[in-house]
């Protein structure tokens, strides 16, 4: 199981697939990573609900840092990453699987 990023870093980190090679077997995996280590078109998701998110890079010298967020509002609502959290957590009525 993977470790869950530290508040402060809350949506400047979320999960992308990555192909692995198990026992000769090729499959996709979601992995934590960084937004500012992503590229701009890349399948990504909620590191808490995995919800779909979208990613927002920076485009100004004092703009804000490389981000993603929410695309549902309810995600944002019920996941303890969102913008708009309200004290009780679950995963996303419709994940990214």
């Amino acid at each position: 199981m993977t470790q869950e990023p530290e508040a402060q870093d809350t949506m400047t980190v979320c999960e992308t697939k990555r192909l692995f090679k198990v026992d000769g077997v090729k499959e996709y995996r979601w992995v934590q990573a960084n937004v500012s280590d992503l590229p701009k078109r890349t399948e990504v998701r909620c590191a808490y609900c995995h919800g779909e998110v979208r990613l927002h890079f920076k485009k100004q010298a004092h703009g804000t840092q490389d981000h993603c967020e929410h695309r549902a509002h309810q995600d944002s609502v019920f996941c303890k990453g969102g913008h708009f959290f309200e004290g009780e957590h679950r995963e996303s009525e419709n994940p990214v699987k």
